[in-house]
């Protein structure tokens, strides 16, 4: 669907297959039921004018928000004949043309005989019964949330011949925006709704909603704003109506630099065909961060109801992207892949070359009190002339980041820690490098130790044996390569011989979780042909980055 505000008429080509009568014995009582698959076709096909009904209220600058639909939008209807059902959600597409096309048979309707309608938005293939669509928003909401915005509509006891039928669809859910002004307010802010249930079932006959329902969790919002570099910046997003229960969680926000938690001490009703603001302030001062429920005036969406006598707070978080080491390593072949953040050892495969070992040992001179410790052993091939070496998916250590309680929020993160090698074979000290993959394993992400990002992975060979050494680089989550090492500038157009090693801008999904690997690769050399090294980490911390 798209945000332009606009009445559009929608014809439909969906065909009613004929009605068969098929004898039933009820009750002492003959009932003639239709049915959809006799194969006849009789009657006057169907046009439908759609639209989505407006609230009289005055639109705001940003009203280019309001739903309407477009080409490619998918919508389904039942027909009923008096009480009996005599199409089952007959699925209709919006062609380019403005028009809606049928998917199949298109409805038809037969002569003197009176048609109830009911229609909803967006189709759901699995719908059967019209008094229980369920329909469920996104998680992700961040590149639109229209494709959410749960729609229904009927128009019943039609006069007996009619043959374009008037639907005016409405809101069955509900729209959330969060408008963030402060001197801490930034353009590029994340908002995600926190403790909200996704699932409702649209009751298309009495235009009644459900009961929200399904697995309680997030719904990361829509950035809205048109009003450039100034505040307010407006995000939105759609969930089924519910109420967010006094002192839970209502919503989280992520700008510059700082993580910020939001809770209401009273109820907050979420409700359907209606809009919920919420107004936030993020401020220098102590005091000056606050969330207040206000009023809002966008097409289509009629203020939702006043919350008395409640009062918003506010905690800045601090969030913990990666945890101190356990006392073992998890053992990984291949890929990670867990429900919690984990400290991995992996190898490509159970037999992997290199006597790969990885372990964890204590040591009182780090903050931890321990350290993880991999060691690879390279090997000269006197055939190839060329060493056998480790790389960022044969032998490393790594780190798994999955929690919901510290999102990655994109951008730039520093990371610090201490590094430490051994002397290898050739009598230099062993490398340590770095890389950070997202979360299909896909691709890395950008890692410089300035703000230069031309690669994906960084190293260091610290300046002494045995030596703890104090290390910081950078991970850009908003940049992606499939390349590991240095990402090509040259070749990269479409056809060209580099194009799938180019940068690409990361989304959400990437930087939903992701595995920080790290791993040594001091090769082997004809005068050296096994060259053992090993290398150490502790007091491992990750944190948005702030420009000073």
């Amino acid at each position: 669907m798209s945000n332009l505000l606009i009445n559009t008429e929608m014809t439909t080509n969906f065909r009613l297959l004929a009605m068969a009568a098929v004898a039933m014995l009820a009750m002492n009582s003959c009932v003639k039921e239709e049915n959809l698959n006799n194969g006849e076709n009789k009657g006057t096909p169907v046009e439908f004018e759609m639209g989505v009904n407006s609230v009289s209220r005055t639109e705001t600058p940003d009203g280019g928000y309001a739903t309407t639909f477009v080409a490619g939008d998918e919508v389904g209807i039942f027909v009923y004949n008096g009480e009996t059902p005599v199409v089952k959600n007959a699925y209709y597409k919006l062609s380019a043309d403005g028009k809606w096309e049928a998917q199949g048979e298109a409805i038809t309707a037969e002569e003197g005989v009176s048609y109830s309608y009911y229609a909803y938005y967006p189709y759901n293939a699995e719908a059967t019964d019209a008094t229980s669509v369920s329909l469920t928003v996104a998680g992700d909401q961040t590149t639109g949330y229209t494709g959410s915005d749960a729609l229904m509509a009927k128009s019943e006891n039609v006069a007996a011949g009619t043959t374009t039928v008037p639907l005016q669809y409405s809101h069955a859910f509900a729209l959330v925006q969060v408008s963030l002004k402060g001197d801490l307010a930034a353009k590029n802010a994340t908002v995600t709704l926190q403790n909200v249930y996704p699932t409702a079932a649209l009751n298309l006959r009495t235009a009644t909603v459900g009961e929200a329902a399904g697995g309680l969790g997030t719904v990361a919002m829509k950035a809205c704003s048109t009003n450039g570099e100034s505040a307010p910046f407006n995000y939105r997003a759609i969930v089924p109506a519910q109420t967010i229960t006094a002192n839970k969680g209502i919503l989280t926000t992520f700008s510059n630099g700082k993580n910020y938690k939001f809770t209401y001490n009273a109820d907050v009703p979420y409700e359907s065909g209606k809009l919920r603001q919420f107004d936030v302030t993020l401020g220098t001062a102590p005091g000056e961060t606050t969330i207040e429920i206000g009023k809002g005036t966008i097409a289509n969406w009629e203020d939702g109801s006043t919350v008395e006598g409640g009062e918003g707070s506010t905690e800045v978080i601090v969030p913990t992207y990666i945890y101190p080491l356990g006392e073992t390593l998890a053992d990984v072949i291949a890929a990670p892949s867990f429900e919690e953040d984990t400290w991995f050892g992996l190898k490509r495969a159970e037999n992997e070359p290199g006597d790969i070992t990885y372990t964890i040992e204590d040591d009182a001179t780090t903050t931890w009190g321990k350290a993880a410790k991999l060691s690879y052993t390279s090997t000269w091939n006197a055939e190839t002339k060329k060493a056998v070496n480790n790389s960022w998916y044969l032998g490393t250590l790594g780190y798994y980041h999955c929690s919901a309680d510290a999102p990655i929020n994109g951008g730039i993160y520093k990371v610090t820690l201490k590094v430490k090698g051994s002397s290898n074979g050739t009598g230099t000290v062993s490398k340590l490098v770095f890389t950070c993959r997202n979360a299909d394993n896909s691709s890395s992400f950008g890692a410089a130790t300035n703000q230069n990002f031309l690669a994906t992975t960084v190293s260091v060979t610290p300046g002494a044996a045995d030596t703890w050494q104090d290390y910081t680089f950078y991970i850009n989550f908003d940049k992606k390569s499939t390349a590991v090492g240095t990402v090509p500038t040259n070749g990269i157009e479409e056809g060209g011989n580099n194009y799938e090693k180019r940068w690409i801008d990361s989304s959400a999904s990437d930087y939903s979780k992701f595995d920080l690997r790290i791993y040594t690769n001091d090769a082997a050399t004809a005068d050296v042909q096994s060259n053992t090294a090993t290398i150490y980490i502790s007091d491992v911390k990750m944190e948005p980055y702030v420009a000073e």
